[in-house]
């Protein structure tokens, strides 16, 4: 037996901040109003949320009415859209719950006596967020911003050259010297990775542009979240 819970829910707004920051507040709806009074006074349709919750098999007492303690893993999937006609953002998550259960012969259902998360076990969440162009572009500059930060480091790190007179008394050798240059290398270690990105510009400017780019999926991540 696998057990499963849907739950839904929206929230209606009214008005915006600089409305409310300027002018008094509008008379509140009635307790228990239905959606069509709410649409009366002038609400909308904000958040969407809808809750999906699945567990694992769960094996069943052989005795009828006998009680059984398992550990039992849920996924989750959290459907969430912040208007009306947004794209939905859909978290994914996996906990195990310490559970105790029985079954009820009378009515034929399995009852849950109590539940609560596993103690040592991490909850493990993801997140499926809309792909746009302004994402692709960013995940492409951090990439060029990652590669030219890390080429430049280990360049930076590789040789030392400096000039033998000795070594370059012939024309030959003075040609030889100039395109393949003897190296001789030696770690510095001046700078770390961080702080060489720090300053350089082309790193700063790639990376913040990068940033702005996916300005958008960072606030909704963060919404998502801690909301």
């Amino acid at each position: 037996m696998r057990l499963g819970v849907v739950s839904n829910k929206m929230q209606l707004i009214r008005g915006h901040t600089l409305a409310y920051v300027f002018t008094a507040p509008d008379t509140p709806p009635p307790p228990l109003a239905n959606h069509t009074t709410l649409a009366t006074l002038g609400f909308i349709p904000a958040r969407i949320d809808v809750d999906m919750r699945l567990t694992t098999p769960v094996i069943l007492p052989p005795v009828a009415g006998a009680s059984a303690t398992a550990n039992i893993s849920m996924y989750r999937f959290a459907s969430r859209a912040f208007c009306s006609g947004c794209d939905p953002v859909v978290e994914l998550g996996m906990d195990v719950c310490q559970a105790t259960y029985h079954v009820n012969s009378t009515s034929q259902s399995l009852v849950i006596t109590s539940s609560a998360a596993y103690l040592g076990e991490v909850h493990l969440l993801g997140l499926i967020l809309s792909r746009s162009s302004a994402s692709d572009i960013a995940l492409y500059l951090r990439t060029i911003a990652l590669l030219f930060a890390v080429a430049g480091f280990a360049t930076s790190k590789k040789s030392t050259r400096w000039t033998d007179v000795a070594a370059v008394d012939t024309l030959w050798k003075r040609i030889k010297h100039t395109v393949a240059p003897p190296l001789y290398r030696y770690p510095s270690l001046t700078f770390t990775f961080s702080n060489f990105c720090l300053n350089s510009d082309f790193f700063v400017v790639i990376y913040v542009l990068a940033v702005l780019m996916d300005e958008k999926n960072s606030m909704t991540y963060a919404r998502v979240v801690y909301s």
